[in-house]
């Protein structure tokens, strides 16, 4: 950085109490700003497990003693917190019966509050670009927790106060308003500001945020580098394996905590404060932390944040000799240490107790570096981590195609999976029987609904096999009747060659009568009767068969007629026909397509059901591993990034938002 500009940070202060009192062993005492912020905090653990904790409750009985000026420390029992109850059950009930309005007011004013305090306090100027803070607000005064079974957990931790606190601004920047500690320029470090917590001794912290650019490229590097560590890690092994037997027994320790730190993902160990918990790491194992078995280790400890370790290990026998005889060396030095527990001796039992007694993080580092550059035993936890993870994601085999719940499962089992390689454990939430039983519920009553959903496939099948039915028997009903017109049109058609048969011999008949009076008329024979006679008698046939021939082509003319008319009913019979198999067609095919949706319902049910599953079974092996950990610092964005796309998933669904924004860089 060439330049770092801000407005400092915001410091805490205490809320404005009422006056308070409380009555040490029946006489009443009124307390300071400072003690009540205490009383007030303990009241508020009241009906905790803490303060069922006896080393809680005498580290804060013995803070809130001093702060009392009382001498000797006084017990719970001494001290009668009523009118301190009193008052924040009434602050709690007078919370609780605000208004939706009143609430929503409350809730709008600090938010507006926020908005301004972040305006001023939230960002810094870096090399002329506004940059955001991860904070900007120094922590309140409060009890401290600790995790696990540390020894401070219930003492009183003093928030910062200005005059604690060390801003880093570049030579020419103006210095915000404020009674600061120190004002320095550190243009290779990321914190804005730094004070040392005066309970735990150690320093804290206000950075960059995470999605700042100057920021990312360092968390880029991070994990590039422990990435590239996969290329050069059968090299390194062998380093650590030539390590291991080598004549010198510093170097044969060195490699045997490095050989730790590769195949159990141990972080080295010595960083950790003299009165924080006893929690171990590769370096600061002791004999008492391990077992040895027939071809085996059996590492039990606890690790860092007070996480139970309970790892293992098969080892060759070459490997196995190394770490047995390192164990024998500590069990010697125990040995030694009792028989001497009488004489004055300045010796820490619990340092002659570990097992690679000589070293340290810095013996560690250096170690690995001469096979590697820049190679550190944090690198390992990443490089694991990744290369888990992305073994993992590879043989989860999923598809593109394949829903969203499913590619979701992928990456948590893939992270679980890493989760339990890197021991990032948690305390089962109080609520999981609650919430098990809910899952139960629910899946239930998606299997109801797949029922309901089933049920309503095979009412719709029925209907489709009764439309069937319907549509079959109408077309049927229509073929019998086209046939039926069929031998009508057969029959007329008879009728009119028949008529014109008729009509045919009746003309000739009529033709032939003619035929006769002409041939009379020409006649020069002699009858019996006159030519007269015989011309009227035939011109009387003429007439008759006239008649007949008339009659005869109207009978053909009719039965034509009657003819087309049953070829047109045949044709219109057909029509019908070939509209109702076209509606038929359009009837079945509705109640296909509804079927066809009932059973995409069942489809979805069926995938409600699994997704609930699915979800139960992620919830249930992951409620005591901690899978935010590992995305957050240990499994490498960009592994992520490309297995998303790939799949055709959204990575941001991997992250949470605050995540999302550090991580936005994998898409450059």
């Amino acid at each position: 950085m060439e330049t770092l500009r801000h407005n400092g940070i915001l410091v805490l202060r205490p809320d404005d109490e009422p006056k308070l009192s409380v009555y040490i062993r029946g006489e009443e005492v009124p307390l300071d700003k400072n003690q009540r912020e205490m009383a007030v905090a303990w009241v508020k653990k009241l009906g905790t497990k803490y303060v069922e904790d006896p080393t809680f409750i005498e580290n804060f009985m013995s803070d809130f003693s001093q702060a009392l000026g009382h001498n000797p420390t006084l017990s719970a029992d001494d001290i009668d917190f009523s009118p301190v109850v009193e008052y924040v059950e009434s602050e709690r009930e007078r919370k609780d019966n605000l208004t939706k309005e009143e609430k929503k007011a409350a809730r709008e004013a600090r938010k507006t509050i926020r908005e301004e305090l972040k305006k001023k306090y939230g960002y810094a100027e870096v090399d002329g670009e506004k940059m955001e803070l991860s904070t900007y607000q120094t922590e309140p005064s409060s009890i401290f927790m600790g995790r696990g079974e540390h020894p401070l957990r219930g003492r009183w931790k003093e928030g910062a106060t200005e005059a604690d606190i060390t801003l880093n601004l570049d030579p020419e920047a103006p210095i915000p308003e404020g009674d600061w500690g120190e004002i320095v320029w550190k243009p290779d470090c990321l914190w804005i500001a730094k004070w040392t917590d005066e309970l735990t001794g150690k320093n804290k912290y206000i950075w960059l945020h995470d999605s700042t650019p100057i920021k990312q490229e360092r968390e880029e590097a991070k994990f590039d580098e422990a990435l590239a560590l996969e290329k050069r890690i059968d090299q390194v092994r062998e380093h650590i394996l030539k390590g291991l037997h080598s004549e010198d027994p510093k170097r044969r320790e060195v490699a045997a905590a490095c050989y730790l730190i590769d195949n159990l993902s141990l972080r080295v160990g010595d960083e950790k404060d003299a009165d924080e918990a006893d929690t171990v790491g590769a370096t600061t194992l002791r004999a008492e932390h391990v077992t040895f078995k027939k071809d085996s280790i059996v590492f039990d400890f606890l690790g860092k944040d007070s996480v139970p370790w309970h790892k293992e290990l098969k080892l060759d026998t070459d490997v196995y000799d190394v770490f047995k005889e390192l164990y024998d060396n500590a069990v010697d030095r125990i040995e030694s240490y009792k028989t001497r527990k009488g004489k004055k001796s300045k010796a820490d039992p619990k340092k002659l107790a570990q097992i690679f007694p000589n070293i340290g993080s810095s013996h560690v580092n250096r170690f690995l570096s001469e096979v590697m550059e820049n190679l550190s035993a944090k690198m390992f936890r990443t490089y694991h981590a990744t290369v888990t993870f992305r073994d993992q994601i590879k043989d989860a085999k999923v598809k593109k195609k394949d829903p969203d719940f499913i590619k979701k499962e992928a990456v948590e089992r893939a992270n679980l999976e890493v989760a339990r390689i890197m021991n990032h454990t948690k305390q089962e939430p109080k609520g999981w029987p609650k919430r098990d039983k809910r899952f139960k519920e629910r899946v239930k009553k998606a299997e109801k609904r797949i029922q309901k959903a089933m049920k309503g496939v095979e009412d719709k099948e029925k209907r489709l096999k009764k439309r069937r039915k319907t549509e079959r028997g109408r077309i049927r009903k229509k073929k019998k009747l086209i046939e039926k017109q069929k031998g009508v049109v057969e029959r007329r058609w008879e009728k009119v060659k028949e008529y014109r048969e008729k009509r045919d011999s009746a003309k000739e008949t009529w033709d032939r009568a003619r035929e006769e009076k002409r041939k009379i008329r020409e006649s020069t024979r002699k009858s019996k009767r006159t030519k007269k006679e015989r011309l009227e008698e035939a011109q009387e046939k003429i007439d008759r068969t006239r008649e007949w021939w008339e009659k005869a082509k109207q009978r053909v003319t009719d039965a034509y007629e009657r003819y087309e008319k049953s070829k047109a009913i045949l044709e219109k019979r057909k029509k019908s026909l070939e509209e109702t198999k076209q509606t038929a067609d359009e009837r079945i095919q509705r109640r296909k397509e509804i079927v066809q949706n009932a059973k995409e319902r069942v489809k979805k049910a069926e995938l409600a059901k699994q997704k609930i599953e699915v979800d139960w079974a992620l919830t249930k092996a992951s409620r005591v591993w901690n899978l935010n950990t590992s995305l957050k610092s240990y499994i490498h964005p960009k592994i992520v990034y490309k297995w998303c796309k790939k799949v055709d998933y959204d990575w941001r669904k991997v992250y949470s938002k605050a995540l999302e924004r550090k991580f936005d860089w994998v898409e450059d």
